[in-house]
């Protein structure tokens, strides 16, 4: 396995559409994320999220045809989503929507954004596999990741979320 490769294609994305909502849902989760841990431990967490997610990937579709190279931060996404619904689970999330002529803008706790979003990954790769364009094992694997290190902070680094006043 190559790390180098894994840091990079972590880094890369095959469209603007995909890094700009890459980045959109990094800034929204991540933020919160590091101003909890701190930018040190912050950096540490995106190079394992990135590597472990990489790993995930290259093992489960090891021997497998058809399987394309993986490109995206959507798992480190998805493990900084996972890890800040595990650590603030009842943390508002603003949320946009519009249909038409319809605008409004609700909040959801972050709890039930992760959940949707895993269970929505599950299905998906359930029914897609590796094909598709999707990298569902990533998304998967940083969920894990995700809460994984929210446990961690939930538990044995409660006191770090009490100065944060994020303790819910």
């Amino acid at each position: 396995l190559d790390v180098v490769a894994m840091m990079t294609s972590t880094f890369s994305h095959a469209s603007w559409s995909h890094v700009l909502g890459n980045l959109l849902f990094f800034y929204i989760f991540a933020a919160s994320v590091e101003m909890i841990i701190g930018s040190v431990v912050f950096a540490a967490f995106i190079l394992l999220a990135s590597l472990g997610t990489s790993v995930a990937y290259a093992y489960m579709t090891a021997g497998v045809a058809g399987a394309l190279p993986t490109v995206g931060l959507s798992g480190v996404v998805m493990a900084a989503v996972t890890m800040l619904a595990v650590m603030m689970p009842w943390a508002k999330i603003r949320c946009f929507f519009w249909f038409v002529i319809i605008f409004k803008v609700f909040r959801i706790p972050a709890l039930l954004i992760a959940c949707w979003f895993v269970l929505w990954d599950l299905v998906g790769a359930k029914t897609m596999g590796v094909g598709g364009g999707i990298n569902y094992i990533a998304h998967l694997s940083g969920a894990i990741i995700g809460v994984s290190f929210g446990l961690y902070y939930r538990l044995f680094q409660h006191k770090k979320l009490l100065a944060a006043d994020v303790y819910y």
